[in-house]
């Protein structure tokens, strides 16, 4: 089942591209992005809520952060206004008119000073669900910097991922230089382990306390296939992100707008199904999927559902199947017990 919604013209509620007008350079610096944003997060409330608005006197709010290419993290409050001023702001350029809500920066991390002033590139980001001080950062060398808004010591610094060729096996060694990680998420029920996927097409299983993964994952355990114009080179990951309404259920898109459907508790070597939801909804056979979300389900009774985007500009919503959002009949708890007792064995 699901929605579709055409193209449309809506203008945004808030926009920082106002900040460029700023006089003062090292203002407009510190207030906005130089560099293309890669990836955006809502930071959980304490109340273990992702980017809900929480009840003020004044207003509403929550925050979120935003991570650009060039390693520089901006946090923001995003607040509800109490009044609409429908003639814009004079003091604030970059509400909209009309706009309710807006955005307030709260503080800025430039991942610079972690290399020595060496220029990074970075493409990932996930925060701690269990203390959304800590973050990390993936890298375009396959690294991932582990770093947090308030403590200046953190443990481990850095995790390592990839995989490195020894002869004719792979094994799970460390390269200095391996692929660029894609998408980074943690796991909603067990909040220290986390998964991050790479553009060569692997995807490594972590706790939070290790810097080394629990178990890796090649591109032919995932199910990538073979790029059909250049056979020397497999499709790679494009996004990763664990189930909110099971455990040990997790979702995987490839370069080719492939679905991987996965379930630890049912297998651990490669996804229980594998499917491109949007075959025979268009005639042109070259709109794929660009990109995909999963609804919190924070109420009872909501069934649980993915967001779509595809490569045409169309916006989608599909009810997830029974079979991948439903626990089982012996209770969610007892899927968290059997996940934990199974990762102790990868």
């Amino acid at each position: 089942v699901y929605f579709k919604y055409p193209d449309c013209f809506r203008r945004p509620t808030y926009t920082t591209d106002a900040f460029v007008l700023k006089s003062d350079d090292q203002q407009r610096t510190e207030s906005q992005h130089c560099a293309p944003v890669v990836d955006v997060r809502p930071i959980a409330a304490g109340d273990g809520g992702k980017g809900r608005f929480q009840s003020g006197s004044d207003h509403s709010s929550f925050q979120l952060a935003s991570l650009d290419q060039d390693g520089v993290i901006i946090f923001w409050t995003a607040l509800e206004m109490r009044s609409i001023d429908e003639a814009g702001s004079e003091t604030d350029l970059g509400l909209g008119i009309g706009g309710r809500v807006k955005l307030t920066r709260t503080s800025r991390v430039q991942l610079n000073s972690i290399n020595s002033g060496n220029k990074v590139e970075t493409y990932a980001f996930g925060v701690f669900p269990n203390d959304n001080s800590h973050f990390i950062i993936g890298m375009a060398n396959g690294s991932l910097i582990h770093k947090s808004r308030f403590a200046s010591v953190v443990t481990p610094r850095v995790y390592e991922c990839g995989m490195v060729e020894n002869g004719n096996n792979y094994n799970q060694s460390f390269s200095s230089s391996c692929s660029a990680v894609v998408s980074i998420d943690f796991n909603p029920f067990v909040p220290n382990l986390f998964l991050v996927a790479l553009d060569d097409g692997t995807l490594s299983m972590y706790k939070n306390d290790c810097g080394a993964p629990m178990t890796i994952w090649t591109g032919e355990c995932i199910g990538l296939r073979m790029n059909d114009d250049d056979l020397s080179s497999m499709q790679y990951i494009t996004n990763v992100k664990w189930s909110n309404t099971r455990p040990a259920v997790f979702f995987i898109l490839d370069s080719s707008g492939m679905l991987h459907v996965w379930d630890l508790l049912q297998k651990q070597h490669g996804p229980i199904s594998s499917q491109n939801p949007l075959k025979g909804e268009y005639d042109d056979s070259d709109v794929f999927i660009q990109h995909f979300d999963l609804t919190s389900c924070p109420v009872k009774g909501t069934k649980a559902k993915m967001f779509i985007g595809a490569s045409n500009g169309d916006a989608m919503l599909y009810e997830i199947s029974n079979r991948y959002s439903d626990p089982r009949n012996d209770g969610i708890n007892a899927e968290i017990d059997e996940l934990e007792a199974q990762i102790n064995f990868f």
